[in-house]
């Protein structure tokens, strides 16, 4: 993905939350809080894929903006967007039957959309939707696993002190459907089957005025069974690492 439709994505998250503040002042609701942020991320990235002749294995940066809408009390509306790329300096190779393949970038994208229900004080249910991406380039050929899948799960967030608290969620998509495409040709060659898993889990520090500092833990495997190769399972993508996140609360 180019930096002009990462960007494009970035504000389409903020005009979303806007356009839905505006809706409800002139609807005449009284607005609920509404929190934007944005992220950095590094870790690593795991692809393997019927068309892989080994799993690849990466670090690189990977970056977010997310946004909160309180729709009603103890109901609110999730949105995050991930995008990350590393482009090699010197290329990976692997070898297959003594024939090498050259890997010059990978990539991660990672888009979810979510509701969250109360359930107690400190805990909510989560209902929502995942897409992902995940690739490579590999002697100059481009390859692309994608899948999506609705999820559920839980948040906790338990305070420490008035500003200091921590907080985890995880999520389980049982049902993912997934693709492995080359985009130069428009070809699907594959497709999967399979289940997915997302877990965050870090330690915020909220100011008075609304700024929140995170710093934590993130974790999403999405793995299926190709319809040509039932017996094999792959993890079409999986992104590991620790991550420093800010936010602003109004």
């Amino acid at each position: 993905m180019t930096m002009n439709r990462r960007l494009t994505v970035a504000v389409l998250v903020a005009a979303i939350l806007a356009i839905s503040s505006a809706a409800a002042a002139a609807a005449g609701f009284e607005l609920g809080e509404i929190n934007v942020g944005g992220s950095v991320s590094y870790g690593t990235l795991t692809i393997s894929d019927f068309q892989n002749y080994d799993r690849y294995i990466a670090t690189l940066p990977v970056f977010a903006v997310s946004g909160r809408y309180e729709v009603l009390p103890n109901v609110n509306l999730l949105v995050d967007y991930v995008f990350g790329s590393r482009a090699l300096d010197e290329d990976d190779v692997y070898w297959d039957d003594e024939e090498p393949y050259y890997v010059n970038d990978y990539m991660y994208r990672h888009l979810s959309l979510a509701g969250t229900v109360g359930m107690t004080k400190n805990l909510d249910l989560v209902l929502g939707w995942t897409r992902f991406t995940s690739g490579y380039t590999e002697d100059e050929w481009i390859t692309r696993n994608s899948g999506s899948g609705f999820k559920v799960g839980l948040a906790a967030n338990v305070p420490i002190t008035d500003a200091l608290s921590v907080g985890a969620s995880y999520a389980y998509m049982p049902l993912m459907y997934a693709t492995t495409s080359y985009p130069q040709d428009g070809d699907v060659t594959d497709n999967y089957v399979g289940q997915g898993r997302e877990l965050q889990a870090g330690l915020e520090y909220t100011t008075g005025f609304g700024l929140s500092i995170r710093l934590g833990f993130r974790s999403e495997v999405y793995s299926g069974v190709a319809d040509s190769s039932q017996a094999d399972l792959y993890d079409l993508s999986g992104f590991r690492g620790g991550f420093l996140s800010v936010s602003y609360s109004f």
